[in-house]
């Protein structure tokens, strides 16, 4: 032991290391002890703080996909009919949406006359160069009467690699084998022009290694190439035809992905209909509510024992008395069982507690009403943002409008507006219509279109543009009004032409909506859980930190006990240790002085 004396002299029966053994015990008996056991208490209270911390943790993430927006914005789309298949994105706007396919898009497909083997030779006389044109794209195949018609066939693939497939069919027969050409893209802007042109004189060298001018001949018409190659039209290019919502719409792909922003249409059968709904999908919200619950359970018996007294054993639990745990159970209880401004509660959902104190719920009535709810289901569970939302809209669009001036009866004049039919197509300017200081692209109206048609190219192409505008346009009236929407409650500025104005029925103006968040049940909760368990200052923060001074505490006391009392036996042992010597001085003496005596009284 510290402090303890192994030798004090033989001088002394009392003063010695035993003693001071016996004397520092009881010291560190009255001074240690009850550090030891505070001590002891501390880290149980470290211990099961961090089983509570954890376990709210646990709890917290249960809780927070209740109060991620991403929980709502997952869709689940439906359709009806066999006229096209329909995928969405999260967060597309929940919508109903009718459709008839009247025609699909097709690829331009040819073929070419036929061969009696896959690598049989093309027949031409003398070198050619084919020229394969597709839209912008054009590319020269040059040929030998060595070429093969596989030859052919992989040079194609290399020049319009991603363009054009070519593949050589054996469609039985004699003379089967035929090269086809297949564009990847389909609609009226796919179609294979062909044409050739030969060399007929080869390159002469001059004697100075120099070469000639080829002399070769004009490009030819595709007649020639009938003669050459015998390529002949199996299915012709064309846009895909249908109606949208009652919309005339012409597409070059069946795959339609710009009508809906985050909505893919793909048409699948001509002369079909094909009925889509788009949905919130909270099918999962019914077993993650039980998986929040069963984990709601297992935090509150958590602190239940912690915080419990055991009248029987006059027992206290670990946190009984501390205040920043005991109240932790009726704060989130508090959240769960609170009824809204609206009058709305979660026992409303099967939300309820037994007699243990436990929570329940009852799956069937809470699926029931997650299914039927939609939009309140999210407003209850998480909240929501009540929007006024900011709208303008149009005139009548697809018309030549003008104000009129008349003379009424009284020699008052009143003006009125004017509207014809377009006598002609219009084409609006790019920036003509500027939306909260985006431009909005090039409009093209079409004289021979009913007034909803050209409404729909307008929708078109301001959409296009709503990822930076923020604004949604929508039909209204019969079709052939629009109806400017900002969702979110901001500002919608808008700036026209006199000429935008005139056919496209929008006025400069600025409409101001607004917003209110109204908190739901789990956004509730989560401002709890912030104020319990987030940052140092929260409830737990602070209990963590106030563990952790206690611990710094005990052991800094620890050691100021161990130090006072090393200095103290220290300190002793020297005393008893120069007692000993005085002990043994005086001894020494004694017995000196005894022998003096007992000799003397010998003699005499």
């Amino acid at each position: 032991m510290p402090g303890s004396v192994s030798f004090l002299g033989l001088g002394s029966s009392q003063l010695n290391a035993d003693l001071i053994d016996q004397l520092r015990e009881a010291d560190e008996g009255v001074l240690l002890k009850p550090l030891e056991r505070n001590a002891e208490k501390n880290i149980d209270q470290r211990t099961k703080f961090t089983d509570l911390s954890e376990k709210m943790k646990e709890l917290k993430t249960a809780s927070n996909f209740f109060s991620e927006d991403l929980t709502y914005l997952r869709r689940d789309v439906s359709v009806s009919g066999s006229g096209a298949d329909v995928t969405t994105v999260d967060g597309v706007s929940p919508q109903k949406v009718s459709l008839h396919v009247n025609t699909l898009a097709s690829n331009h497909i040819v073929e070419s006359k036929g061969y009696d083997a896959e690598d049989a030779f093309l027949g031409i006389e003398k070198d050619e160069t084919l020229i394969i044109s597709l839209g912008d794209d054009e590319v020269e195949v040059s040929v030998t009467p060595f070429t093969r018609i596989s030859d052919l066939k992989d040079n194609i693939n290399d020049k319009l690699f991603g363009k054009v497939t070519a593949s050589v069919l054996d469609t039985g027969g004699e003379n089967g084998f035929k090269l086809i050409l297949k564009t990847i893209d389909s609609g009226e802007d796919s179609e294979l022009t062909f044409s050739v042109k030969s060399d007929e004189n080869k390159t002469d060298k001059t004697d100075n290694g120099s070469s000639d001018n080829n002399d070769v001949k004009d490009r030819e018409s595709t007649s020639s190439i009938g003669e050459l190659f015998g390529f002949t039209t199996v299915s012709e290019p064309s846009d895909a035809s249908f109606t949208f919502n009652g919309i005339n719409i012409q597409r070059g792909s069946n795959k339609v992905d710009d009508l809906i922003n985050g909505v893919t249409i793909t048409l699948s059968n001509e002369d079909s209909d094909a009925n889509f709904e788009i949905k919130q999908d909270l099918s999962t919200i019914s077993e993650r509510f039980g998986e929040f619950i069963e984990v709601l359970n297992e935090t509150t018996t958590l602190l239940d024992d912690l915080t419990k007294y055991d009248i029987e054993t006059s027992t206290a639990a670990t946190f009984q008395g501390e205040s920043r745990v005991v109240s932790i159970r009726s704060q989130i209880t508090r959240v769960l069982l609170e009824i809204l401004p609206d009058g709305s509660s979660l026992v409303d959902y099967g939300l309820d507690t037994n007699k243990e104190g436990e929570f329940t719920f009852n799956s069937d009535k809470f699926e029931e009403l997650i299914n039927q709810g939609g939009p309140e289901v999210e407003a209850f569970l998480n909240g929501k943002t009540k929007v006024e939302e900011a709208q303008l809209i149009s005139s009548t669009i697809g018309y030549s409008s003008s104000e009129v001036n008349e003379i009424n009866e009284d020699g008052s004049i009143s003006t009125s507006t004017s509207k014809k039919p377009l006598s002609t197509d219009i084409t609006i300017n790019a920036g003509a219509l500027v939306i909260n200081d985006i431009r909005i692209g090039e409009i093209q109206l079409k004289a021979e279109n009913t007034p909803a048609q050209n409404t729909q190219i307008v929708l078109e192409a301001i959409n296009a543009k709503e990822s930076e505008t923020g604004v949604r346009a929508k039909l209204t009236g019969d079709n052939d009004q629009i109806m400017l929407i900002n969702e979110s409650g901001a500002e919608i500025d808008l700036v026209a032409s006199s000429e935008a104005e005139s056919f496209l029925g929008f006025k400069t103006s600025s409409e101001i909506g607004s917003s209110e968040y109204v908190p739901g049940i789990f956004s509730n909760l989560e401002e709890v859980f912030e104020e319990l368990l987030v940052g140092e200052f929260s409830q737990l923060g602070l209990l963590e930190s106030s563990l952790k001074s206690t611990t710094t505490k005990l052991d800094e006391e620890r050691l100021n006990i161990i130090a006072r009392l090393d200095s103290k036996y220290q300190i002793m042992e020297d005393q008893f240790a120069q007692y000993n010597v005085i002990i043994n001085r005086f001894t020494t003496q004694f017995d000196a002085l005894k022998q003096q005596i007992e000799f003397a009284t010998a003699n005499n």
